[in-house]
């Protein structure tokens, strides 16, 4: 201490191998400063440095290693304000501004400069830059205004990877007020697949108020809208999605959260290809999650039921449903950690709504599966005179038994889709590697697999090893294939003396004949990239047949490509 007694200054130094404030600590710190005390102000000068920070909250702490302090606090009556305490860390580099206020016991900061490949566990990896500064309050005080911009390296989550389509950039101004009020403005998110086109909201913390209203576009379900009012712990959230489709066809969405009592009610409405859609469910957090499908409406058919989360994590219960000729549950239960499904259902006459024609004379399905690493899937269906547009079939029956990695696989379907068919598979799976045999016939053409086709996946990618099909018998001819699919597409295609009249059990009456020997190559690298093929055949004694006449027979040798530039043909 030096100085006069009411305006001294103050040199400190303050050396720890571990200090502790409650639950958090500092180790190794080191500190020291000149503090002068004025008579309006008190100005505390700070140098310090610490190899680590303990006991932050986990989605911090990775921040805080050797981390090193530099600036000033000012302390006027209540209010603690600093605008240059510099921080440097293993992953900031920034400076804070903070406002605290002693007699009320509020403090907020903010930062402004960067932080770099900081994992926030569950999400990503993200590097973060902030610009705040100090601003006076029109009725005194000092608030917080600023910038945030977040980019992601590295997004965990696959599912939220696959919906966004790859790493987000975010972009907001943000506010806190002297009365503690958070806000924020101009909120835009850009992503491969999804984009936040407007947003703002403001939270109070003395009263938990919350209004956020948000807009956005996703590539897969079009423009969404969101609306928060109420408060944290009583929130209404309003969702809108003019026309998301989710396979069925889903427009007009909207969809009512209403949190009450540390439970969240979800009402929703909307219409689909398979008529009107409405959900009533109760959705309870705690130690056990809990959901009460009071009543979900689809396709004419009501489901409801009960299922609560065990303690070691899977879901028990059960959820029936019935209508349009269809009944049925699912049984959720708990086998040693992971989760189980039984799945009874019964078709008699049912009729589904919708564009297409959908109908089900006779079904039974009885299926187990559970959700161990390497799924375990038992199953057993059996249809009779199902219709689909043109689709019928006339008897079909698949059973399924896959268990540890390695299992079997049957199905014999009988029908027609324009031409009649009858087909049968075996399988045989194993870990990244499938054996599938099949044989059957089509308009009276017969076909079958010479050896059983071999299916790889690796890495994402199914690649389907050089397979022989023979068509109509002895002397229909062959067609060999092979290609992959995952990252792109690849086919490869060789045709063996392979009699065209054997295309008219894919379209009747076509009338052609003719062998055809030659090779087909095609590739895709994406769904957006152009194709690329090259096809080299040569047909002996092609003729066309009609009603009246029959062509006389011709031989035709074709040569074709496909590519960025066009397409060329020669004959």
């Amino acid at each position: 201490l030096d100085g006069a007694f009411a305006t001294p200054t103050v040199d400190y130094k303050v050396r720890a191998g571990t200090i502790a404030f409650g639950d958090m600590g500092v180790e190794n710190l080191y500190a020291e400063g000149l503090a002068r005390v004025n008579s309006d102000r008190i100005l505390v000068p700070i140098k310090a440095r610490a190899r680590r920070v303990t006991g932050l909250n986990a989605a911090v702490g990775g921040l805080a290693t050797n981390v090193a302090i530099d600036g000033d606090f000012a302390i006027s009556g209540v209010n603690v304000l600093s605008d240059n305490l510099k921080i440097r860390s293993d992953k900031i580099d920034a400076t804070a501004v903070v406002v605290a206020n002693m007699a009320t016991g509020r403090y907020t900061g903010a930062l402004k400069g960067r932080i770099n490949n900081y994992r926030v566990d569950g999400i990503g990896i993200v590097n973060l830059t902030t610009d705040a500064k100090l601003v006076p309050g029109p009725k005194g005080g000092f608030g917080i205004t600023g910038r945030v911009v977040a980019q992601t390296s590295q997004i965990f989550n696959e599912g939220a990877r696959s919906f966004l389509g790859g790493n987000a950039i975010i972009r907001s101004d943000i506010g806190y007020s002297p009365e503690g009020i958070v806000t924020f403005r101009n909120l835009r998110m850009n992503a491969p697949q999804f984009r936040v086109t407007s947003g703002e909201g403001r939270f109070d913390p003395a009263t938990g108020a919350v209004l956020v209203n948000a807009d956005a576009y996703s590539t897969a379900y079009g423009p969404l809208s969101a609306r928060v009012t109420g408060s944290a712990t009583a929130p209404v959230v309003v969702l809108r999605a003019p026309r998301p489709g989710v396979g069925v066809g889903l427009v007009n969405l909207n969809a009512r959260i209403v949190g009450r009592g540390g439970a969240y009610a979800v009402t929703a409405s909307g219409g689909t290809n398979y008529g009107p859609f409405t959900a009533d469910v109760l959705v309870k957090p705690g130690a056990q999650l809990a959901v009460d499908v009071r009543r979900v409406v689809f396709a004419g058919i009501v489901g409801s039921g009960r299922i609560v989360q065990t303690a070691a994590g899977p879901f028990a219960g059960a959820l029936q449903f019935a209508g349009q000729g269809l009944s049925g549950n699912v049984r959720l239960a708990n086998q040693g950690g992971y989760q189980r499904a039984d799945v009874t259902a019964r078709a008699n006459g049912a009729k589904i709504p919708g564009m297409v024609d959908f109908t089900i004379g006779r079904a039974i399905v009885n299926a187990t599966a559970v959700l161990t690493p390497t799924p375990q899937i038992v199953a057993d269906a059996q249809v009779a005179d199902m219709r689909y547009g043109a689709v019928v079939l006339s008897a079909a029956r698949a059973k399924v038994n896959y268990v540890g990695g390695n299992g079997t696989a049957q199905a014999l379907l009988t029908g027609s889709n324009g031409v009649p068919f009858r087909l049968a598979v075996n399988a045989k799976l194993s870990p990244n590697n499938y054996l599938v045999a099949a044989q059957g016939q089509a308009n009276g053409i017969d076909f079958r697999t010479v050896n059983p086709a071999r299916i790889q996946a690796v890495k994402g990618v199914y690649r389907l090893s050089p397979t022989r099909i023979d068509f109509g018998g002895a002397g229909g001819g062959s067609a060999r294939l092979a290609g992959s699919y995952g990252r792109g597409t690849n086919a490869q295609v060789r045709l063996d003396r392979l009699d065209l009249s054997t295309l008219s059990a894919l379209v009747p009456n076509l009338g052609i004949g003719g062998k055809a020997t030659g090779s087909l190559d095609f590739s895709q690298a994406n769904s957006a990239a152009l194709p690329t093929a090259d096809a080299r055949v040569t047909v002996t004694n092609f003729m066309r047949s009609g009603l009246a006449a029959v062509s006389d027979p011709v031989d035709i040798v074709f040569a074709g490509t496909l590519g960025g530039e066009g397409a060329t043909g020669r004959a």
